[in-house]
């Protein structure tokens, strides 16, 4: 019993101790943002078997990084509130494969998944 012990003490303070990953940040700018719920189903609860509906929320992030605009969505539980941030101003980003991480103006850091990348269209010459 002491030996589980001991190791659930040291698991614990090694990942306690862990080091933060480090990120590439570099700026972009936020050219929109939209907070957005949809209906997903519904479950029956109990003997009377009532139904309660789920909805599933996410925000959407439009954000512009040299020559590529990307489109991006952060999963929400159904009631948060959007995350803070003001559209055409800087924000601070990294990609990360298939992930763009993002910090609001709280410096809280968000987890988003691409849903597009688009390049930017150059003007005829």
């Amino acid at each position: 019993m002491k030996r589980w012990i001991v190791i659930l003490v040291l698991t614990l303070s090694l990942t306690c101790y862990a080091k933060e990953k480090q990120r590439a940040w570099q700026t972009g700018i936020l050219l929109d943002t939209d907070t957005e719920s949809h209906y997903a189903g519904s479950i029956g609860r109990g003997e009377d078997n009532v139904h309660v509906a789920i909805y599933r929320a996410s925000q959407t992030y439009v954000i512009e990084i040299g020559d590529v605009i990307y489109e991006c969505r952060e999963r929400k539980r159904a009631k948060a509130k959007g995350a803070p941030v003001t559209v055409n101003t800087s924000i601070q980003v990294a990609i990360e494969k298939d992930n763009l991480y993002l910090i609001d103006e709280h410096g809280k850091e968000h987890k988003t998944d691409f849903i597009k990348k688009t390049a930017k269209s150059k003007p005829p010459s």
